[in-house]
């Protein structure tokens, strides 16, 4: 019966951390990217457009990691406990990659629902 207990106690206490957890990949507003990159001084800015679009306008700051063929490639580079504040033109395409930074186990990623619309 002791054993019951405990596994019911185990049972619990794990459902509630789960819902205590913070989700380690958030979708943003400008405004909430904005504070961000402010309180992640140290965060990897990620423009996930393509090279042309990057060279014409970015972040200051930022790095391209163009969303291709490529790119779980160049993610599973990545330092998964990194901080990452990511954005492509309108929001769709970083919300398209949600799987597979899940699946990578990254732990702060920030993704700017809108896109590009942001001041640098």
């Amino acid at each position: 019966m002791r054993f019951i207990n405990i596994l019911i106690v185990i049972a619990f206490s794990s459902l509630w951390s789960c819902d205590s957890d913070p989700k380690p990949i958030q979708r943003v507003d400008a405004a909430t990217f904005t504070e961000l990159k402010s309180k992640y001084r140290g965060a990897m800015i990620v423009d996930l457009r393509d090279a042309d679009a990057y060279k014409k306008e970015h972040m200051k700051g930022a790095v391209n990691l163009p969303a291709d063929d490529e790119l779980y490639n160049k993610l599973y580079q990545l330092s998964t406990r990194q901080v990452y504040l990511m954005y492509c033109d309108d929001g769709k395409t970083a919300k398209s990659i949600i799987p597979m930074l899940e699946e990578l186990r990254f732990q702060q990623v920030y993704l700017l629902k809108e896109g590009m619309r942001i001041e640098n």
